[in-house]
């Protein structure tokens, strides 16, 4: 009669031979898929996830390269593009729109920041990435937002293995350090003017002694910063901006000097999302207004945006005509606010 120890223990030093053998044999194998696979992927996933004819723009790509991120977004762009299932906002009109706001998207970006850019373009969705490198895999990461809702529409989160192309793209053009296209801001302020939850707790260490930004008080303008419209000015003018711990209230005038009357253009709840103010000294910090109002305050009738209070001294503020045939068509300001109040 057979020992059933004995029997077992054979069969666990069998066992345990094999494994050792199996190791012995593919000590290199690595978990992960390609990048081109990876970009593959985040574009069957994209699209799969987004009703088709959704205007969408691949905004930005977070790596350590800049010619990594160029490479991600250029491939994901075309493979977007000859999918057919989506309407991809062109490279082009991105860069524009870079340029028309000063705005440096090698550097880093909110979500907010993005949303804001991406209701500058037109789009509906903001498709942006991150790469992070864990030992000898790198994670590839590809997220989708609706840019009014801020909604998660798509998600992908794969390893990509640490190839020659990936080593060459990431050896050329890269600090090493730095995200390049884009990225959250740690601790940075956003759309809404409020604090991201991963800073308050250095905003709170800091303490600030007193509201950030001008002075509280009145401030008037003259000249009055007058807006322009697809490069040419027009009768709309920024008269007076009120500052107090809180808010910053932004009134508007038809007329270049004089009361308010006529005020600007009709703000109401409905186009709110759509009025954005960009400081300029951190272009990468957008705000929107949380009410707008139809008031008199002793100049004539004026409307008037309120902000949570801005600390900024130097802005563009822009209001987007959303127009389906001809893209995005934009109001700008640009403002300089005094040194001291009235």
């Amino acid at each position: 009669m057979k020992n059933p120890a004995k029997n077992t223990a054979f069969i666990s030093l069998m066992c345990a031979l094999l494994a050792l053998t199996a190791c012995a044999t593919s000590p290199a194998k690595v978990q992960g898929i390609t990048l081109d696979e990876a970009i593959q992927g985040a574009a069957a996933n994209i699209e799969t996830s987004l009703f088709p004819g959704t205007k969408a723009a691949v905004l930005y790509f977070t790596s350590p390269s800049e010619a990594f991120s160029e490479y991600v977004l250029e491939e994901l762009s075309t493979t977007l593009v000859n999918g057919r299932k989506l309407m991809i906002v062109d490279r082009k009109n991105l860069d524009a729109i870079r340029a028309e706001l000063n705005f440096n998207m090698s550097g880093e970006v909110s979500d907010e920041s993005a949303q804001a850019i991406g209701r500058m373009l037109g789009a509906q969705s903001i498709v942006f990435g991150t790469l992070s490198k864990m030992g000898g895999v790198s994670r590839f990461r590809v997220k989708t937002i609706n840019t009014e809702s801020a909604n998660i529409e798509a998600s992908s989160s794969v390893n990509i293995i640490n190839d020659e192309q990936v080593e060459i793209l990431l050896a050329n053009g890269g600090s090493g350090t730095s995200p390049q296209y884009g990225g959250k801001t740690a601790g940075g302020t956003t759309a809404q003017g409020k604090t991201a939850a991963s800073g308050d707790r250095g905003q709170e260490a800091q303490a600030p002694a007193a509201p950030a930004g001008p002075k509280s008080g009145t401030y008037t303008f003259w000249p009055r910063p007058q807006a322009s419209s697809m490069g040419k000015p027009i009768n709309t003018f920024i008269a007076q901006m009120v500052y107090t711990e809180d808010f910053t209230v932004i009134y508007f005038a038809r007329r270049a000097e004089g009361d308010f009357s006529n005020g600007s253009y009709g703000w109401d709840w409905d186009t709110l999302n759509r009025i954005t103010l960009q400081d300029l000294d951190n272009p990468s910090k957008f705000y929107q207004p949380v009410d707008a109002d139809y008031t008199h305050n002793g100049m004539g009738a004026s409307y008037s945006l309120s902000f949570k209070r801005l600390p900024v001294r130097r802005f563009k503020l822009w209001h987007e005509n959303g127009n389906p045939v001809n893209g995005p068509q934009a109001t700008f300001y640009e403002v300089i606010i005094p040194d001291e109040p009235d």
